[in-house]
Parts: structure tokens; C-alpha cells; sequence
């Protein structure tokens, strides 16, 4: 919703959104979207539990950028994603975005996540 509003508001803006990067993260699991599988059963009793993922296994993690002119290669991030590996992140694909953007300055437009907007990142 914050890219969306983002958008809205620069609507009218024209050669300006090829300075706009944006970027992501996701965790994918490989059964399913939060670690549960059932089958049909009788709603007058609980479901079955088919499988779950043990100990939060079995997933990638994915961060990625795109912008006018392009993309950043799409970084597998090991373990869960905070703010200190975030910022690593951010800082490593920097000169990348510039220089497939042509330009020093860009805006770096993110979703809000809680680790986005930590006192860390926004230094």
C-alpha cells in the first residue's frame, strides 16, 4: 500500500520515475503459505493436520529491485532477514542500481516492513 500511495502522489511525474528503484523481499515455503496442509474434512470436527514444516524449514528468502532501466540480480538471503543484514543488502547493490540507473542519486522506494524503518536502516 505505501508503493501505491507512493505512486499516487507522483502520478504527474514523468522522466522523474526513472530515478525510482523498487524493492522486495520474500520468503517462499515449499509447503505452502504457512507451514499447514489439510484435507477436507467434517466441519463439526478439528481438520487433520496433513504436514507441517519442522522447525520453520524448508523455504528461500529472495530480495530483488526494479527500475526503469532494469533490475538487480535476485540475492538469496540465508536465515531470516533483520535490519543489520537488510542494510548489508542495501549497501552492496547500491553501486549496481546507479550504475544501471546512470545516476548517483535514486530513490529507493520500499514497502515499509518493520525492519525498514528500524533506527539502523534509517541512518
Amino acid at each position: 500500500e505505501c508503493r501505491l500511495n507512493f505512486a499516487r502522489q507522483h502520478i504527474q511525474w514523468s522522466e522523474d520515475w526513472k530515478k525510482v528503484a523498487f524493492m522486495d523481499e520474500k520468503r517462499f515455503n515449499l509447503d505452502g503459505p504457512h507451514g499447514f496442509q489439510h484435507y477436507g474434512h467434517d466441519v463439526t470436527k478439528e481438520p487433520k493436520v496433513i504436514s507441517r514444516r519442522p522447525e520453520g524449514g524448508g523455504g528461500a528468502m529472495v530480495w530483488g529491485a526494479i527500475f526503469y532501466s532494469g533490475a538487480v540480480e535476485i540475492i538469496f538471503i540465508e536465515g531470516s532477514l533483520n535490519a543489520q543484514k537488510y542494510l548489508e543488502i542495501i549497501e552492496n547493490v547500491k553501486g549496481v542500481i546507479q550504475n544501471q540507473m546512470g545516476m548517483e542519486d535514486f530513490v529507493l522506494q520500499q514497502d515499509n516492513a518493520p525492519m525498514h524503518n528500524t533506527r539502523v536502516v534509517k541512518q
